[in-house]
């Protein structure tokens, strides 16, 4: 089965903020016909943190939707501390798309799932985490020749099989965002994001808000929101077809 290929992030921060996990923008691409394409990229932001991400959709047949993309963050220069630290993650997802209303509502439903890993540099302490990601996102969608608007939500569970430290500290001494993460080797998250695209026909700008919950720990140390800015170019057949 072919997938899509989303992204989603990992990564601790500098300074007293250290995010163990982050979520990707969600890909929305509201296909609408046959052989529509869809590709965007964009600017990430969290607290602490950013990235770039580069997202596509196509629609081998009616109604069904595969996505690919990649997603990339950092802390940038460690800090006076030396702390700091980098991430990303790959997934594939398949789905599908109903529209209706002459094509100006769109209902989406993919699920798919992903691998990354993270690479933490605290004071007195290297980790390395690899983790598995499984989702469901669904999404609904109004579209119009030059303007797009979204709201979706995203439901995964996460799971860290490899997860190695590099340490001169007793494990007494651990910083807690590492102590939650081998106390919470596996958790799930909910995810919602709000997705507006304006411009041209085939070339818009597109702004995502986002928000991420753990829903097996309050305390687990991940981004509780994030914004992404940057274009999209949309493809496709000059008339709709199924």
């Amino acid at each position: 089965m072919k997938y899509l290929l989303l992204i989603s992030s990992i990564i601790i921060l500098p300074g007293c903020t250290h995010y163990q996990y982050a979520p990707s923008s969600h890909n929305v691409p509201l296909l609408a016909n046959k052989h529509d394409f869809k590709a965007s990229v964009q600017a990430y932001a969290a607290d602490e943190m950013d990235g770039i991400e580069f997202q596509s959709a196509f629609a081998p047949i009616y109604k069904m939707g595969i996505m690919v993309n990649g997603f990339r963050v950092d802390s940038g220069e460690p800090d006076s501390s030396g702390e700091s630290g980098r991430g990303g993650c790959i997934e594939g997802a398949v789905g599908y798309f109903q529209p209706l209303f002459d094509r100006h509502l769109i209902i989406e439903l993919y699920g798919g799932m992903g691998r990354g890993k993270a690479v933490n540099y605290y004071t007195t302490v290297h980790s390395e985490a690899v983790f598995n990601k499984y989702f469901a996102q669904t999404a609904l969608g109004l579209k119009t020749r030059f303007f797009e608007w979204a709201l979706s939500a995203r439901l995964g569970y996460l799971d860290y099989p490899s997860f190695n430290l590099s340490a001169t500290t007793s494990s007494m001494n651990m910083p807690a965002s590492i102590t939650s993460l081998q106390a919470h080797r596996s958790s799930t998250v909910v995810e919602y994001g709000m997705t507006v695209r304006g411009g041209l026909e085939k070339l818009k700008v597109q702004l995502q808000l986002g928000t991420s919950t753990n829903l097996t720990s309050e305390f687990f140390p991940q981004a509780p929101a994030h914004m992404s800015l940057g274009v999209t170019l949309q493809l496709g057949p000059k008339k709709t077809s199924n």
